[in-house]
């Protein structure tokens, strides 16, 4: 297993490489310039906005140099353990991502949580019982979930719940910035942990529903019963743990758009996280923070795929021994 998670490990840094290349050329490549957006909002009279004003600041920026160096040289800070300063703040870029970083993971994490959760037990009991009321009623469920886009059920929800019946706050991550209580908290979490947990548990649920069938007819199953261990343990000890490895797969590989979720959730309910601050980024054309939250978003999903694959290991101890005679 160690061999497998070094080898793993070096076969990421060319990923994370290509990766870091490709969103840097095409933020130069994109309309606008930082230089643009900086003059902008320094002068009042855009007669001021003179050629030469904006040669200077490119030249101030760095922005003159072919986009090879610049990422070089952004790489080179990288390896320094410097993410840069943001042209828009002029703020430590890491600092920024830290600041917010917490406000993403709680509501991204807790919407996974309860989304696996509930589409879990969901799967098992429409599993269980296959092509019954319940069973229709959960697939139709998954169904709608998963082709519903986040906006739209963020703006239904809203629309419900904050504006017709008026008990849930529609924006924010607490009533004021005296109270930060976790009552305060957990009634501004509500709608946007919904709406990421909507899509979710579509997939989760339909991935469950089939690992779940497959095992319950398996052979060893109908020699559990037949031994007289009971539905529960066979169920849940027998079926679950033989069906986790496809249902891991779903859930880690739903991890960037989890993140690419959260990026569209924090907008519509004005969430303080690191998806808000995204958005702002790239309005601003501010390359720094653009690149700094490239930086974050792959090493989450590399590090997710590697877990993955201990996950893997635990879940299926022959997968585990394979690999370290490998």
């Amino acid at each position: 297993m160690k061999k497998f998670i070094i080898k793993r490990i070096l076969i990421s840094i060319p990923v994370f490489l290509g990766i870091t290349l490709l969103v840097y050329v095409l933020a130069s490549c994109a309309p606008g310039s930082p230089a643009e957006m900086l003059m902008g909002g320094e002068v009042n009279d855009l007669s001021e906005m003179t050629p030469e004003k904006y040669v200077e600041v490119e030249a101030k920026l760095g922005l003159d140099q072919p986009v090879i160096v610049q990422y070089g040289k952004w790489l080179l800070q990288l390896l320094q353990g410097n993410l840069g300063t943001s042209y828009r703040t002029k703020d430590a870029v890491l600092e920024m991502i830290m600041s917010r970083i917490g406000s993403t993971v709680l509501l991204t994490l807790s919407a996974t949580c309860l989304s696996a959760v509930i589409a879990i037990v969901l799967g098992i009991m429409s599993a269980y019982k296959p092509y019954s009321l319940w069973d229709y009623i959960s697939s139709a469920f998954s169904f709608i979930g998963a082709s519903m886009p986040n906006f739209f059920i963020g703006m239904l929800l809203i629309y419900f719940f904050a504006v017709k019946v008026k008990i849930l706050p529609s924006s924010g991550m607490y009533d004021s910035a005296r109270d930060t209580s976790l009552p305060s908290l957990l009634k501004h979490m509500i709608l946007p942990m919904t709406t990421l947990c909507f899509q979710q548990i579509g997939s989760i649920l339909r991935q469950t529903r089939g690992s779940m069938l497959d095992v319950l007819g398996s052979d060893f199953i109908r020699t559990s019963r037949a031994q007289g261990v009971g539905e529960v343990l066979v169920v849940l000890r027998h079926g679950l743990r033989n069906a986790l490895i496809p249902i891991l797969t779903v859930l880690m590989g739903m991890l960037p758009f989890i993140i690419s979720g959260a990026v569209i959730t924090e907008q519509i309910f004005s969430w303080p996280g690191l998806g808000s601050l995204m958005v702002q980024s790239i309005n601003s054309r501010d390359y720094p923070v653009i690149m700094g939250m490239t930086v974050f978003i792959s090493a989450v999903v590399l590090l997710s795929n590697l877990l993955l694959d201990v996950a893997y290991g635990i879940a299926d101890p022959r997968i585990r021994h394979s690999r370290n005679r490998s």
